[in-house]
């Protein structure tokens, strides 16, 4: 049955459903992403720590940027990708610390 099939082939499933991921969303191989997150000591680009990452990427031209944790990824996007708007809040950090 196809519930049998599934529990006797569910890691080469997952796995290939990943590689799919990847590819379709990010234009990205598992060998691709793989390399970079070796050329980054599996650290997020931003923070440097080591921990699970996201593949970071620009939503206007789909292009991949880096690896991030999930809080720097969210930070970005709480920002809306704007670098002016990091930059006073990272004045307006300094300003009060």
């Amino acid at each position: 049955s196809s519930i049998n099939y599934y529990l006797n082939n569910k890691e080469h499933l997952v796995e290939k459903r990943k590689e799919y991921y990847f590819q379709r969303i990010y234009n990205l191989s598992i060998n691709e992403l793989e390399d970079l997150k070796k050329s980054q000591d599996y650290r997020c680009a931003i923070c440097k720590v080591k921990t699970k990452l996201v593949v970071d990427h620009c939503h206007v031209t789909r292009k991949v940027r880096a690896l991030l944790c999930d809080k720097c990824n969210q930070g970005l996007g709480s920002f809306k990708d704007n670098p002016q708007t990091i930059k006073e809040a990272a004045k307006y950090l300094e300003r009060y610390n």
